[in-house]
């Protein structure tokens, strides 16, 4: 194949850098840049149009085309452009900002013949037999730009992760972006068909075309490479990984030129390997389409569905339950060609006689989800197999302590080392970077599921629930007020659903009840997404609930729930319930959180009746010298004056236990954490530097961020400190629980970001904004953003404009990036 000419693409100069979009490359003094090829894309576009403005809705169709994205995305490119390009949103020598409409490439640009060294000539011209890439490799630049840095310093580098991952793949993208640093080869050895150590070192010397003696081979191969610059890819080596490994202590031991690069789903276990564990795709992105909805989507594509005609959450969703794993994913999107995606996603359930690939000659590996899954199974021993059984039990998240209080003397005898046979296999990953939380992958659950017989599936399945029941402790005291209680049930809400499924179905209605209505403080800790299920489940309940007591729970559930939701009719209706049930069951506890309840819906429309409410309630609370009920009612009688303009007496009331925070040893309960909120709504425009003092003071406990309201509020301090750059983190946080949740984000994230336009002296954009949310017929959901959206009231004139809240969020949100991407221009 001829190699193309440099003049067949074109090359640019601007400033010290060269941009040849044949090699799609940007050079300084003959270094290459490393850019992600988005960021890459977007200069492309720039430079090609650099007479003209650009506009940013131009880039998002350029740039991410039908694929739903934040409004700030193409903000944050540009910043990262500028950065790579040594430009800032200060100085804009090479990129300028026309604000409100877009962007200029405004530095002086030249054509010129392209510098690209010989050496990154087409991999066909060199020594390899990987061939070209077929279809485009997606969400791996993060592990491809680590896995070719490591060999900077590691001669044996690993690709380890459950079949279907995408090892092989990855591999050979690595293989193909190296090649110019071997110029002796890159190899790529396929060890599928072979079963001993001659057939490795066989299979080696084929893919060379070097000829061997028997018994000398390796002999030979270390003799052919010794000082030579290749990269030999080992792939799937989990089935000889003995053998693998004494082959490659030879040659590590007895060359000095060569790399090598191994999949497996098992560790090489030599002291010279760099392991990189290969997760599946990530199922969300703050930026663009996620890497596993666009995988599906291309390959729904494949198969003639084309991607505008899915639904992007049906697609996420299939994904998410498909835990991002690429070859359930591609075997699932092509289901398409006989299922609706509907029906695909109630299939899943179903997923290992759903998922099968059609059947070719050669490895049989991959060619369905359950073959994948019961290679890895064979690889683990009776002892991992029993407790790989018992982790299946668990639906969401859990930690070693859970492991051990629900299989109390039932554990294998060497479960630290089984459970890091799991990990190192990757059936068994962390939730997170930080902490002891665990989580096996879906399809790894089902399948050991499956492999249990239905004496022990239901065993284990009784002490989860029963583990359950006796983790939640009594209702409601705990649950109204105790945030160690309530993380608890948001940490394991997965295992409440599962416990409560398997009491119903088994004839345990009371203590189902139960463990659905023990969420209370939980569900205001959510972000939408759960509490329209748990309503459902509510009044799947109340059908047939004759008991008053559990009547009272069901109805004072629903209205917490129905208050995250956003539905003030169905809040009040089950408020009002909830208390008329109380004050027949005469349990003054339970009387004085009704109370309250329907003492938030009466804040907005008869606040004098909320005001008697909340006092009845007090009184209770003082005659059962309960101090937690105490505080809960204090708590929302803060809330009633700060959101009615009464801010003296409520910081008033919040002070003594806002002072609790100061006490580092003590717990930080819902009570002291909400009067810290509240002092920091009563002072955000009176006193801003205080506010902040308390805000910051806040955010250095684990449970600040507990409720996204509050976090709205601290962005809301920082705003009025003008601290832009936490305004803007504390608002995307936001704004990504809400869209993973399903939820629109407006007009509660349009709050700070007013705040912010104020204090900047931009009152014609704030007005404007804050009129938006004054017509908006979107209630906000939290007393955190009523709290700061009235005081603005009285600072600002609303606008009475016709600008909806979708307008106004997106001006709102592209104006603050651009604070952060330097001065407007004009």
């Amino acid at each position: 194949m001829a190699v193309t000419s440099p003049a067949a693409a074109p090359v640019y100069l601007f400033d010290q850098f060269e941009l040849d979009l044949g090699a799609f490359s940007l050079r300084t003094g003959g270094e290459d840049i490393s850019l992600e090829p988005q960021v890459m894309s977007l200069l492309a576009y720039l430079v090609q149009h650099r007479d003209t403005l650009v506009t940013r809705d131009e880039l998002l169709d350029e740039l991410w085309g039908h694929r739903y994205v934040s409004e700030s995305a193409v903000a944050t490119q540009i910043k990262t452009l500028r950065k790579a390009l040594g430009d800032d949103g200060r100085s804009q020598r090479i990129i300028k900002t026309v604000h409100g409409r877009g962007y200029r490439f405004v530095a002086d640009v030249s054509a010129a013949q392209a510098t690209t060294p010989a050496s990154s000539a087409p991999a066909s011209q060199r020594s390899s037999n990987l061939g070209y890439e077929r279809t485009k490799l997606i969400g791996r630049n993060e592990e491809l730009q680590r896995c070719i840095e490591a060999f900077a310093r590691y001669r044996l580098v690993s690709l380890l992760g459950i079949g279907g991952t995408g090892k092989t793949r990855l591999a050979k993208a690595v293989g193909r972006s190296v090649q110019q640093d071997y110029p002796d080869g890159v190899w790529f050895v396929d060890l599928v068909p072979v079963r001993d150590a001659a057939g490795i070192d066989t299979a080696m010397a084929s893919v060379m075309g070097i000829s061997v003696q028997e018994g000398e081979a390796r002999q030979q191969i270390a003799a052919a490479v010794r000082d030579r610059r290749v990269l030999f890819i080992l792939d799937n080596c989990e089935h000889i990984e003995d053998e693998v490994a004494a082959a490659l202590d030879y040659l590590l031991e007895n060359t000095s030129g060569p790399n090598f690069l191994a999949t497996s789903r098992d560790p090489i276990d030599l002291a010279d390997e760099l392991r990189f564990f290969i997760d599946p795709l990530p199922v969300y992105s703050d930026q663009g389409t996620a890497p596993s909805v666009e995988l599906f989507q291309l390959t729904a594509e494949r198969h003639g569905i084309s991607a505008e005609l899915l639904d992007a959450a049906i697609v996420q969703q299939i994904c998410a339950r498909l835990d991002g794993l690429p070859l359930a994913i591609e075997l699932a999107a092509a289901q398409l060609k006989q299922l609706t995606l509907e029906e695909l996603a109630q299939r899943l359930d179903r997923r290992f006689e759903l998922l099968a690939g059609r059947q070719r000659e050669g490895d049989h590996r991959q060619d369905s989800l359950i073959r994948v899954v019961e290679n890895t199974w064979q690889l683990l021993d009776e002892e991992e197999q029993q407790l790989l059984g018992q982790l299946a039990v668990f639906p969401g998240q859990f930690t070693v302590n859970d492991i051990e209080a629900v299989f109390a003397g039932r554990l294998p005898n060497g479960i630290s080392f089984a459970l890091s046979r799991l990990v190192e296999l990757c059936l068994l990953s962390r939730t997170s970077r930080s902490g002891g939380w665990w989580r096996l992958l879906e399809t790894v659950r089902l399948f050991a599921l499956e492999k249990l017989s239905a004496e022990e599936r239901e065993d284990n399945t009784r002490r989860h629930a029963e583990w359950v029941i006796e983790s939640l402790g009594a209702y409601p005291e705990d649950h109204l007020h105790n945030f160690t209680q309530a993380r608890w049930c948001a940490d394991h809400y997965a295992d409440l659903t599962a416990a409560e499924l398997y009491l119903d179905a088994n004839n345990r209605r009371a203590e189902a009840l139960e463990v659905c209505c023990a969420t209370g403080l939980m569900i205001q800790l959510d972000d939408g997404a759960r509490a329209v299920a748990k309503l459902q489940r509510l009044q799947h309940y109340m059908h047939d609930a004759t008991d008053v007591f559990q009547r009272s729970k069901l109805h004072g559930t629903a209205a917490l729930c129905a208050q995250v939701t956003r539905n003030p009719q169905r809040l009040a209706a089950e408020a009002e319930m909830n208390l008329s049930l109380c004050r027949e069951v005469g349990d003054p506890t339970r009387l004085a959180g009704a109370l309250i309840l329907t003492s938030l819906t009466n804040n907005f429309i008869n606040p004098d009746l909320a005001r008697e409410q909340l006092d009845e309630a007090i009184r209770i609370a003082e005659e059962l010298n309960h101090a937690p009920t105490r505080d809960l009612v204090t708590i929302y009688r803060i809330w009633s004056d700060v959101v009615t303009g009464e801010t003296t007496s409520a910081a008033a009331l919040a002070a003594p236990i806002a002072r609790r925070l100061l006490n580092e040893d003590q717990p930080l309960d819902n009570p002291t954490y909400n009067a810290v909120c509240a002092t920091i709504a009563c002072t955000v425009f009176a006193q801003p530097q205080t506010a902040l003092n308390w805000t910051q003071r806040l955010l250095q406990r684990p449970e600040a961020h507990s409720m996204w309201g509050a976090s709205l509020l601290f962005a809301s301090a920082f705003a009025a400190v003008s601290d832009t750059g936490a305004t803007v983190q504390l608002m995307g946080e936001v704004e990504t629980r809400l869209r993973r949740a399903g939820r629109s984000p407006w007009p509660d994230l349009l709050v700070p970001a007013v705040v912010l336009a104020y204090r900047h002296g931009e009152e014609q954009l704030a007005s404007a904004w804050l009129g938006a949310i004054r017509a908006s017929r979107k209630p906000q959901q939290t007393f955190h953003g009523i709290a700061v959206y009235r005081q603005l009231r009285g600072l600002l004139q609303a606008d009475s404009n016709s600008l909806t809240l979708e307008a106004a969020g997106s001006a709102a949100l592209d104006w603050v990036a651009g604070l952060l991407d330097g001065p407007a221009d004009g």
